[in-house]
């Protein structure tokens, strides 16, 4: 198999490597900025049935401690209108729809993992440049390969390829919170009058938010947790509505400003560009990270069999655009005004009561398009 250098040793980077290594490569080359041993960034994680399989087929599922979290069942609805959606991991035939987890935990799995494979790691390896297959790095080092993955998040290593970005004004507000009462392992997507607020369970009573905010509104917000948190989770309670009782903070509250960016080929050449180097998706769906696996391990599935970049990048393009697609369908239809809420509403019952429909919608979100 040809050699490969892999810029990015995150999750999706990591998983290319291997994936390649497990599917007999033995020249694959990782490339972390970070130093090793140094601080991993922590945030929570929602990875889909799918993600979970590939993980076990790898040899990292079971290496994660904490155990990651299920979400048996997802609950759908809108404030301030009837209409209400439920899926359950019982009716697909699963143990959970998808789980949650650490940054931290996940990564450290990874790189356990690693350790025992051939794969080569460089740290300190901040890319700079890459011209046809020989990478620039910051410490004016160079290296090269016959193909060169760039999975760094950014894409911005890949000159040629022109990147589409579409710019919602919004904001995503993240944090972690302890409830009074427990929903045991349902998660909650609601749409509000300040956007879509996802409530994913990570433990016993608590639960990871990710809450989104025109970009206008969004600093007061943030304002108001850091000298207010009980106003900010009193007016997270109202706008939840879901049996939790009372919330407090159990992490800081951050932000991060959502955009949609995918690169327009994400191939150039002997570079090729996966998961959120290649593409970077609203959260209302959760199919960033689970997109970026599944592109990793497609991609060691065709550099295994001797397929080219561009049959790669053609292969990944159906599950790419349908999940921009939906990302982008509810956000047009869940951000429409208050006098949308019965027709809105009417949607998620029909969705809700026609089974077909939802047994489907279910398994690609569970699987990929």
């Amino acid at each position: 198999m040809r050699s490969v250098a892999i810029i990015g040793a995150g999750p999706v980077g990591a998983v290319a490597a291997l994936a390649l290594h497990h599917l007999g490569a033995n020249n694959v080359t990782l490339f972390d900025a970070a130093p090793q041993g140094g601080p991993v960034i922590d945030r929570n994680l929602a990875l889909s049935h799918g993600s979970m399989l590939l993980l076990s087929r790898l040899g990292v599922w079971e290496h994660i401690h904490p155990k990651p979290h299920p979400i048996a069942e997802i609950e759908v609805n809108q404030q301030g209108g009837f209409g209400q959606a439920l899926i359950r991991a019982s009716e697909q035939g699963v143990a959970a729809l998808g789980y949650t987890l650490s940054y931290a935990s996940l990564q450290h799995a990874l790189t356990l993992v690693l350790a025992r494979t051939s794969v080569n790691r460089r740290f300190n390896a901040r890319a700079l440049k890459i011209q046809s297959s020989s990478i620039e790095f910051a410490d004016h080092c160079e290296a090269s390969a016959d193909l060169v993955v760039v999975a760094d998040g950014g894409g911005d290593l890949l000159t040629g390829c022109a990147p589409t970005v579409k710019d919602p004004l919004q904001t995503a507000i993240l944090c972690q919170v302890k409830a009074s009462q427990a929903t045991r392992d349902r998660a909650l997507e609601r749409f509000t009058p300040a956007g879509p607020l996802a409530l994913l369970p990570t433990g016993p009573l608590h639960y990871a938010v990710v809450w989104t905010h025109a970009r206008s509104a969004a600093e007061a917000r943030l304002q108001q947790a850091q000298e207010a948190p009980e106003a900010f989770c009193k007016a997270l309670e109202n706008s939840l509505n879901f049996g939790t009782g009372t919330l407090t903070l159990a992490s800081a509250v951050k932000s991060h400003a959502l955009t949609l960016r995918y690169l327009t080929p994400r191939q150039q050449g002997k570079v090729v560009a996966i998961g959120n180097a290649a593409q970077s998706l609203h959260p209302i769906a959760g199919q960033g990270l689970n997109l970026g696996l599944r592109d990793a391990w497609v991609f060691a599935e065709c550099m295994s069999a001797g397929k080219s970049l561009e049959d790669f990048a053609n292969s990944r393009e159906h599950d790419r655009q349908s999940g921009i697609a939906l990302t982008q369908s509810l956000l047009g239809i869940f951000g429409l005004p208050s006098w949308a809420n019965l027709p809105r509403g009417l949607g998620i019952a029909l969705f809700d009561a026609f089974a077909p429909l939802k047994a489907g919608l279910t398994k690609r979100l569970m699987l990929g398009f």
